[in-house]
């Protein structure tokens, strides 16, 4: 009796350690996520970290003679926007990788080895904003 007892807290203890492993390799992997996204024109480039903290605003110098002050913002917004959303797709998929593995490993595995790169440079297209210089 004492035994089974003595075996079900080892089992629960082997779980409980490769969980909290498993937790902080999603926590780095999270931390790791840096997503940059580079505007159509490439006058804007936004680099942006897992939690949608902006960490980096690149503007040319030529984005001040293609565009006007208003379209210039709107353009860093957007280019903010879709930097934040790669980077949420990004988390998403490390932490789809944890939710499987704790359903069915075999399917985790699969998720893992065709996973998300963690920075990547993604285009933007944007259609709303004409090449408008100063005159």
């Amino acid at each position: 009796m004492v035994t089974d007892h003595q075996a079900s807290v080892e089992r629960l203890l082997g779980e409980y350690r490769r969980s909290r492993e498993q937790l902080g390799e999603v926590h780095r992997r999270l931390a790791e996520i840096s997503e940059t996204v580079v505007s159509a024109d490439s006058s804007v480039a936004v680099t942006v970290g897992h939690r949608g903290a902006v960490h980096r605003v690149a503007i040319a110098d030529h984005a001040y003679r293609r565009h006007r002050p208003a379209e210039l913002a709107a353009l860093i917004q957007h280019t903010i926007h879709a930097a934040s959303a790669a980077a949420a797709s990004a988390a998403a998929g490390v932490v789809a990788t944890v939710r499987g593995a704790t359903d069915d490993p075999s399917t985790a595995d699969r998720r893992q080895a065709g996973g998300t790169s963690t920075q990547q440079e993604r285009p933007v297209q944007s259609t709303v904003f004409d090449n408008k210089g100063w005159r």
